[in-house]
Formats: structure tokens, C-alpha cells, sequence
């Protein structure tokens, strides 16, 4: 299974704006579970990783979905931060949502992590552990997204997945999903 996704920076009126501080390449989607976690299957919380995730690569958040996982209708857990890459410019009012849930016999829902602003999130057991207090939906546009508030320069927000698998499912290559974030870069 593999993450997509977006980052579209757009104007009041819903066009792409040219001129803003903040641009596509400064949202960066990193792996939590230490400075030195490279494994998508050890972001489990923790302190955000130095690894990004790669965009559109295969397994890059989720493992495989095993057969025996499949007939447990395994649900798993994984945690992501988002970074502002930009030197100087705050994603403010950033928001997340589902752009397209999988095509495959599982879904994903998200939720906002319980750490601050520039925070570490908590730690989960196993993938399998659900974290405390976190509200999991699947908001599918910039209206019912989750607000993630104000990211400065070098910052971060976490974020988690949950990834079901439907009771007994057959087997789906290539699934996917996207994530799509958004802000505003003029405070106004």
C-alpha cells in the first residue's frame, strides 16, 4: 500500500496563487519513531524522523497486508509528522483530508496527533495499539479537513493513520490512498 499526496497552495478564490512564501516542496511528510528511524513499520510516535516519506512509492507508510492479517480484518496504526520545510514562511490554518480513500478491501481514516506544535506525539506498543485520545475520521475535502493550526518555519504537526482491513479480503495490488494538505502562507 502506498501514500500519495498532495499539496495544493491556492488563493481565496480557489485558483493557484504563484506568489506565496510557502510552495508545494516545503510540505514534507516525515516518518516519526526517532531522528534515525528509516522503517515506515516502526512509525509508531516518538520524536519525528530525519526520512521523508517518498510520495507515490509502494509500502511506503503500510506494510503489505498479509494473508493471515486479512482474515484477523487487522487494523494497524501508523504515525507521520508534517514538516514546513520553508525557512522562514508559517503554514497557517493547515488542514488534512482523505482525497481518495483506497480501492482496494481496507479503508484509511486519520486523526491530529496529541503533541503541540513542534512537539513529540506519544508512542504506541505495536502497530496494532491504537493511541490514546487521538479521533480518528475520514474527512474527504478541505471543508470537513482536519484543522492542524499554524506551523512555523522548521516545525511540525503529527498526524495518525489507521489502516482497516475488511474480515477475509482478497488479495489488491498497487493500493493506495491520498492524503491532501493545505494552508495559507498569508496570515489574514
Amino acid at each position: 500500500m502506498s501514500i500519495v499526496v498532495l499539496f495544493p497552495i491556492t488563493g481565496g478564490s480557489g485558483t493557484i496563487t504563484t506568489d506565496l512564501v510557502i510552495v508545494p516542496a516545503d510540505f514534507v511528510i516525515r516518518l516519526s519513531g526517532g531522528s534515525a528511524n528509516t522503517s515506515p513499520n516502526s512509525s509508531l510516535g516518538g520524536g519525528k524522523s530525519n526520512t521523508t516519506v517518498i510520495d507515490n512509492a509502494m509500502d511506503n507508510f503500510f506494510d503489505d497486508v498479509s494473508g493471515a492479517e486479512a482474515a484477523a480484518s487487522d487494523v494497524e496504526y501508523r504515525c507521520g509528522y508534517l514538516h514546513n520545510a520553508n525557512a522562514t514562511g508559517t503554514m497557517y490554518s493547515t488542514k488534512m483530508w482523505i482525497a481518495a480513500n483506497t480501492p482496494g478491501f481496507d479503508d484509511v481514516a486519520i486523526g491530529l496527533g496529541t503533541s503541540a506544535i513542534g512537539g513529540t506525539e506519544q508512542t504506541i506498543a505495536d502497530e496494532n495499539t491504537a493511541p490514546t485520545s487521538v479521533t480518528f475520521s475520514t474527512p474527504s475535502g478541505f471543508a470537513t479537513g482536519l484543522l492542524m493550526g499554524d506551523i512555523p518555519a522548521g516545525s511540525h504537526k503529527a498526524f495518525w493513520i489507521r489502516r482497516n482491513v475488511i474480515f477475509d479480503s482478497p488479495s489488491f495490488p498497487n493500493d493506495f490512498y491520498q492524503l491532501q494538505f493545505r494552508c495559507s502562507s498569508d496570515h489574514t
